[in-house]
């Protein structure tokens, strides 16, 4: 694009004045008593003469309030363009909704012939950095607008009519005769609105400072000395400031009209503005009646060009509002939840709100039988909160229940009935029954003895479904479970314990927080550990060597005796001549704790030595150490 040889001030181009027009009066509104909310789309009701492409608002960091002004694209055939440019507009767009234009400056400023931005963007910090902006592909050329003053226009390379990509550039002046035809034509592909030239033009008057290529033309503020006249030699040190650049600080969509809405009565409707610019009507709790709605449409970029349009809404009263759901008070609802309805309460407390000063009248109904009145209560007149407290005489007898109610207003209008609240009444709970130690937790030889050596045992039974199950020991909970919703099993794991007996129950409680009377109670012994069998002897009889106590005999089957726990099972083992040990048999311990052992026909020891252990274990599993070795010799010399 090249510079005109000589600059011409011309005046602004004569323009249709645009004015904002109501196109279709808003009409009135009326709502029921139950509707929310509605949304009502204002685009057919206003509309900004001449304006029909999009619009796009350009804000920049000039000082004062004068800086921002408004573009019109021609996306749409209207006022101010020949044709339209939609392969243009789509790529500065695109540009826009990548936000690719933020913080983008001013590189090049030639008063009465052009201001050119949109390839360059400047940090945030000081000193200020350049970066080019990151580009999209080339857009197609689209000639046939002309570059009058106050149109935008794509900046390409020469001799390349395609290469327009994120650069454009304002015209200062009518440069139709220069860059209509000029590399095939600029494209112009917009217009400044109202008096956004004026922003533009400050921007021209900003000193200009000829840095290396592409800113040879650089528009800069705040430097001392600075000639506007002319294209001044770059600030010593070129360290500069961001704020120094003439910066586009951002470019975003914006539609061709802004709303503002107000309502003669706010607490009974309020109209707001959604993201899209339609307007929202809601209402007040529980208000009714009329209220007046002024909406004011004005030009985005001149608000003093509006125009107001009044409509009304209203919101029919019902004869009265049924109360809001009925709820069992948290103190009623007992168990462990105060929220799922179960209750030991047979005269149990309601809330709920209903209109102010209405009178509530509470209705139970047990199963299929008849409803009944339990009692009424009166609404708070500020707020409509009510409390009904089950007076005397009136008992909820166990069972389920639906509970309603229904508001009465001042003109004595009754309202149809609540939702219904289902609560269930439960006073009572069985004990828990077939309460045992679990089999797989009565180690030992029998599994049904109550002998364990697991130190926390578990123990199964049946309970009402869905109750809490615990576990107690001298009236200390040991373990709580939930016991099956369906059949009502349970099986409770206790903490550990220590070695002794114990009697244990369970109990129960269910969701309306009753509980239970103990179960039949089980004992069980907690052991955990046996020692070896001492005193392993050869029994005199069986001792036939020179004395009784020199361990020789001459029998193949002799008998041995020794001492162990009570009620233990002896193991007795011989290694013959140092081989391995071979079990020979098992003896139980009397209830003294003594125990003799004959070794059997089967197992008859030959003649050697052999080394005699024995080991114990009792009901509950517990295994001990192999005891000292008895040494003997056995043979026929020891007759």
């Amino acid at each position: 694009m090249k510079k005109p040889q000589s600059l011409r001030v011309e005046p602004l181009e004569a323009r249709q004045v645009m004015a904002v027009n109501v196109l279709a009066p808003l009409a009135d509104l009326t709502f029921g008593p139950t509707e929310a909310t509605r949304t009502v789309d204002l685009t057919p009701a206003f509309d900004l003469a001449d304006v029909t492409g999009t619009v796009t608002r350009f804000t920049t960091n000039q000082p004062g309030a004068n800086n921002r002004f408004f573009v019109e694209l021609f996306d749409a055939a209207g006022d101010g363009r020949t044709r339209t440019t939609p392969a243009t507009v789509s790529n500065f767009l695109a540009y826009i909704d990548a936000n690719r234009y933020r913080n983008t400056i001013v590189h090049r400023s030639m008063p009465g012939f052009v201001v050119q931005g949109g390839g360059f963007t400047v940090s945030t910090t000081s000193p200020a950095s350049v970066s080019a902006v990151n580009q999209f592909a080339a857009v197609v050329n689209e000639p046939g607008n002309t570059n009058a003053r106050g149109t935008i226009a794509m900046a390409k390379i020469g001799g390349n009519p395609n290469s327009a990509t994120n650069q454009w550039f304002f015209n200062l002046a009518n440069n139709a005769a220069d860059l209509d035809n000029q590399n095939g034509g600029f494209t112009a592909f917009g217009r400044v609105l109202g008096n956004g030239m004026s922003v533009v033009d400050a921007i021209a008057a900003v000193p200009r400072f000829r840095f290396t290529a592409p800113f040879g033309e650089l528009p800069l503020r705040d430097v001392p000395g600075a000639q506007p006249s002319i294209i001044n030699d770059p600030p010593d040190g070129q360290n500069l400031a961001p704020s120094q650049f003439v910066t586009f600080t951002s470019i975003d969509r914006v539609g061709e009209l802004a709303y503002t809405i107000t309502s003669s009565d706010p607490s009974l409707v309020s109209a707001t503005l959604n993201a899209s610019d339609d307007l929202v009507v809601g209402f007040g709790s529980n208000k009714f009646g009329t209220a007046t709605i002024t909406v004011r449409a004005a030009s985005v970029f001149d608000p003093a060009d509006f125009k107001e349009d009044v409509f009304t809404v209203t919101r029919t009263a019902p004869a009265i509002f049924p109360p809001a759901a009925v709820s069992l008070a948290a103190r009623s609802d007992s168990g462990a939840s105060n929220s799922d309805r179960f209750t030991n309460a047979t005269r149990p407390t309601f809330t709920g709100t209903a209109e102010n000063g209405s009178v509530i009248t509470v209705f139970a109904q047990r199963g299929s039988e008849p409803a009944i009145v339990v009692g009424s209560v009166k609404a708070s007149p500020k707020t409509g909160a009510w409390t009904f407290a089950t007076p005397r005489g009136r008992t909820f007898t166990p069972g389920v229940w639906t509970i309603t109610a229904t508001a009465r207003n001042t003109a004595g209008i009754v309202s149809s009935p609540s939702a219904p609240l289902s609560i269930t009444v439960k006073t009572a709970i069985v004990a828990p029954t077939a309460f045992a130690l679990a089999a797989a937790s009565d180690s030992g030889p029998s599994n049904s003895d109550r002998v364990t050596n697991v130190t926390s045992p578990a123990f199964t039974g049946s309970a009402e479904p869905g109750s809490t199950v615990s576990v107690i020991v001298n009236k200390r909970t040991i373990g709580t479970t939930v016991a099956n919703a369906t059949t009502g099993a349970f099986t409770v794991t206790s903490s550990a314990l220590r070695p002794g007996v114990y009697r244990m129950s369970a109990v129960a409680v269910d969701a309306a927080g009753n509980r239970s009377q103990p179960s039949t109670p089980v004992s069980i012994v907690l052991d955990t550990a046996i020692a070896a069998p001492r005193g392993l002897d050869l029994v005199a009889t069986s001792d036939t060597g020179t004395n009784n106590k020199d361990n020789r005999t001459s029998l193949s089957t002799p008998t041995f005796s020794g001492t162990a726990k009570r009620n233990s099972i002896v193991e007795v083992y011989a290694a013959t001549n140092g081989a391995a040990a071979v079990l020979l048999g098992t003896t139980t311990v009397d209830g003294k704790g003594a125990w003799r052992f004959t070794v059997p026909p089967a197992k008859a020891l030959a003649a050697g030595t052999h080394a005699i252990t024995a080991l114990a274990s009792d009901l509950a599993g517990n295994r001990s150490p192999l005891s000292a070795p008895l040494a003997i010799e056995i043979g026929a010399a020891f007759a």
